[in-house]
């Protein structure tokens, strides 16, 4: 790790009922933290996982970060992902892209933790 690298600890990845989260496309296993390891300023890591519909209709698809620690990481920390505002049909299994980047300009601390939260809202009438 050279030494501006930012430390990240492994996030902890939190569901609704109706979602199922997994490190492959099988979704034999469960995933419930991205390890993103070291990012430099100015790069990102991307993970891919699987997400699966569990419920009974189709979900709109959000992703959230929560605790981001220390409070000097806010604003140099972005968690994005692909599949925000997509639809989800039940029973569907698609794969998304979990980017994190690091400012270049990142400063104030050198390990940073943040954990996300992924959703999905039944869309009223839409049962498959």
């Amino acid at each position: 790790m050279a030494s501006d690298d930012k430390a990240a600890t492994p996030s902890r990845v939190t569901i609704n009922a109706n979602l199922g989260i997994y490190s492959e496309s099988t979704c034999t296993s469960p995933l419930t933290t991205i390890d993103w390891q070291a990012v430099s300023p100015g790069s990102s890591v991307t993970k891919t996982i699987y997400v699966k519909n569990l419920g009974n209709a189709q979900l709109k698809l959000s992703l959230s970060n929560t605790n981001l620690i220390p409070a000097a990481a806010a604003g140099q920390i972005a968690l994005t992902w692909d599949q925000e505002g997509a639809t989800l049909r039940v029973g569907e299994v698609r794969k998304a892209t979990v980017t994190l980047q690091v400012s270049s300009s990142a400063s104030g601390f050198q390990t940073f933790s943040v954990d996300i939260s992924i959703s999905g809202q039944a869309i009223r009438g839409k049962s498959n």
